[in-house]
């Protein structure tokens, strides 16, 4: 007698449920609301429409080796760029915090740290790599 009961309660749970949602279909729209306004078509198209279907004219190629770093943040000193934190992550992955001179994938390290840019290069040889933070919204 029991599993009758608990038969009929979840085939009323589920007519229940089907009730509902057909009458949330069938509901008409909310009204506007007296204070919208309807924005103009023509402000909508902005910008160069040749980027949007493909078109790289002008977009400067990155280095496949800046690419694999992106720079998430800094703790830089004012006075020496010898002297500072980059929070950096690599290929993706999650991000980890170098000092300067330490070694972030293979022969690259961080080579020095300022306030908005990291520049990241071989130990001792030219900087290959220079990454920048957005700025702030």
């Amino acid at each position: 007698m029991t599993t009758r009961w608990w038969a009929f309660g979840v085939w009323a749970v589920a007519a229940a449920s089907a009730v509902y949602w057909a009458l949330q279909l069938v509901k008409p729209a909310p009204a506007t609301p007296p204070q919208a306004s309807v924005v103009a078509a023509a402000g909508a198209m902005r910008g160069d429409p040749s980027r949007v279907l493909g078109s790289d004219a002008g977009v400067p190629a990155e280095s496949p080796e800046s690419s694999r770093f992106e720079l998430l943040g800094v703790v830089a000193s004012r006075s020496a760029e010898l002297d500072g934190v980059a929070l950096i992550a690599v290929d993706g992955k999650a991000p980890k915090a170098f000092r300067v001179g330490a070694a972030v994938d293979g022969d690259t390290v961080v080579q020095s740290v300022r306030q908005r840019e990291v520049l990241l290069g071989p130990r001792g040889g030219s900087t290959t790599v220079a990454l920048d933070l957005s700025a702030p919204p």
